[in-house]
């Protein structure tokens, strides 16, 4: 096959589908090295809430010791530990695996393609603009801001209380 008739093949835009990219994938393993090596291939969805959870807490607490704290506010963790859980765990995954997807479904495709491929795949080049201008403009603007800030202020300690 002529190589530009290749790179063409690959850069067709996509059919819009319905199906899920975030499906299961059964993997065979034995005893609990391979259950745990190939966890994130068989439950992608879990892994992303399980990752989303730990990295914000521990993001968190790391913080909260850098500002010279004496004691962990675990009031302020577990709000943090909820919107990691919640938020970026379950929240983002339908945002980016789920919805970007669907509006740009040759983003996946452009991604894993080499660079001298990418140059030529336009299809890709529109959905990673479109992805990019999305996140920027729409969600981080009006809904992970807000949201992020909201659990801020929730979290933190009452200074006019008495």
């Amino acid at each position: 096959m002529d190589p530009d008739a290749f790179v063409h093949s690959l850069c067709r835009p996509v059919r819009r589908s319905l199906a899920s990219p975030s499906r299961r994938v059964e993997r065979r393993y034995e005893g609990l090295w391979g259950a745990i090596v190939t966890f994130p291939k068989r439950q992608p969805f879990a892994t992303n809430v399980i990752v989303a959870t730990i990295k914000t807490s521990a993001a968190d607490l790391i913080v909260q010791k850098a500002e010279g704290r004496e004691r962990i506010d675990w009031q302020r963790n577990g709000a943090f530990t909820a919107f990691g859980f919640a938020y970026l765990g379950m929240i983002q995954w339908f945002i980016y695996v789920t919805l970007f997807s669907r509006l740009c479904p040759n983003a996946i495709r452009f991604a894993n393609l080499p660079w001298a491929e990418k140059l030529k795949c336009r299809a890709g080049q529109i959905d990673l603009v479109k992805q990019t201008a999305l996140d920027n403009f729409v969600h981080y603007t009006f809904v992970y801001f807000p949201v992020f800030y909201i659990i801020k202020e929730l979290a933190a300690p009452c200074t006019h209380c008495l």
